[in-house]
């Protein structure tokens, strides 16, 4: 800690920390749980703790019983020491094999098992937003290239996958504007893909679209047609 010129302390944090510091290595759990639970009416409650620095087995102790008006340091200091075993939770990226594609209201995995299902209510255009999630998460596929940020949700690095994903879209009208997503692979140039488009009456159109790892689109190719009884 360092001093003024008047022999006053320069920085109270340093105070605080040392405090905090010299608490985690107490082996006095009545002394522990009487600083921590000092309440906001008292300079202890300020105290703070050095995020490196591994906890006594005393606060260890005292930190699971979960005491009232705890200093606000300690809630971002402990859980990073916690010793309880933690569970695994579901992963869906584990369970479901790769590539995802949309079908329907659903998206469903490589073995037409299905992952999840359109948000309740929701009154978007799912299909576009199903696309988007797909073209993401088929990219950043286990072993595919992707990196475990861009499985968790975050934003894909450079260290993307090099293949391409194809999007085939259908209508009732030739136009390929009006069109919607209906499944979205993950693949490489010459790798063959099969979709099969349920629930149809009527005439149809269908188209493809690539996207490569930069996510620039090619042109669509198509329409192709058929009509179904």
């Amino acid at each position: 800690m360092i001093l003024t010129e008047d022999r006053t302390l320069q920085w109270e944090y340093s105070a605080r920390l040392a405090l905090g510091n010299w608490l985690l290595k107490c082996d006095d759990e009545e002394v522990i749980e009487r600083i921590l639970t000092a309440g906001s009416d008292h300079w202890e409650h300020g105290i703070e703790f050095d995020g490196d620095m591994a906890p006594s087995r005393a606060f260890h102790n005292v930190a699971l019983r979960h005491p009232k008006n705890v200093a606000p340091a300690f809630y971002g200091y402990f859980p990073k020491h916690d010793e309880r075993i933690v569970e695994q939770t579901y992963n869906a990226f584990d369970a479901h094999p790769f590539p995802w594609r949309h079908v329907g209201n659903s998206v469903v995995d490589a073995s037409g098992i299905q992952v999840f299902d359109a948000p309740y209510q929701y009154k978007g255009k799912w299909d576009l937003l199903a696309g988007a999630i797909l073209r993401r998460v088929n990219l950043g596929a286990p072993g595919r290239g992707g990196c475990r940020r861009c499985r968790a949700g975050g934003r894909p690095g450079r260290r993307r996958a090099r293949g391409r994903v194809m999007d085939t879209f259908h209508d009732s009208s030739p136009s390929f504007g009006s069109a919607s997503v209906i499944g979205s692979y993950y693949g490489n140039i010459g790798q063959a893909q099969t979709y099969t488009d349920f629930g149809l009456t009527g005439t149809f159109y269908w188209w493809l679209r690539a996207t490569n790892a930069s996510e620039v689109a090619s042109t669509e190719v198509g329409p192709e047609t058929q009509t179904v009884p």
